[in-house]
């Protein structure tokens, strides 16, 4: 409105987009080591994972592999990539673990948790 009281017949706009909710961790799988309950000889596991849905969309997974259970990967702990598999090895015989962690294009991030083996 100008100081005579006249409104314009046109308005700006800006577009906001807001995405605080963290990505849905990844299902992972591995064609090389299938059944994660059963030991394979091979020490070169593939870990594979389809893109799961966003609002903001998928920028990429931290990963890490290590032999704890329950490590979070994120920034300063693992690896970023943009691909939706992980090749490892060879690897040291033993119990090892594979961590994904979403991150989509608003900087938020989620992570998946492999089932821990009970003794």
């Amino acid at each position: 409105m100008d100081e005579a009281g006249n409104v314009g017949s046109r308005a700006s706009r800006y577009q906001v987009n807001v995405d605080t909710a963290a990505p849905p961790p990844p299902k992972l799988s591995s064609p090389t080591h299938p059944d994660s309950e059963k030991w394979v000889a091979n020490p070169t596991p593939l870990v594979v994972w389809e893109e799961p849905k966003d609002l903001s969309g998928v920028k990429g997974y931290f990963v890490k592999a290590d032999r704890e259970g329950l490590t979070v990967p994120g920034p300063g702990n693992g690896d970023f990539v943009t691909d939706t598999r992980l090749s490892l090895g060879p690897l040291e015989d033993g119990l090892w673990f594979v961590h994904v962690a979403s991150q989509d294009l608003a900087e938020t991030w989620a992570w998946k948790r492999p089932p821990v083996p009970q003794n």
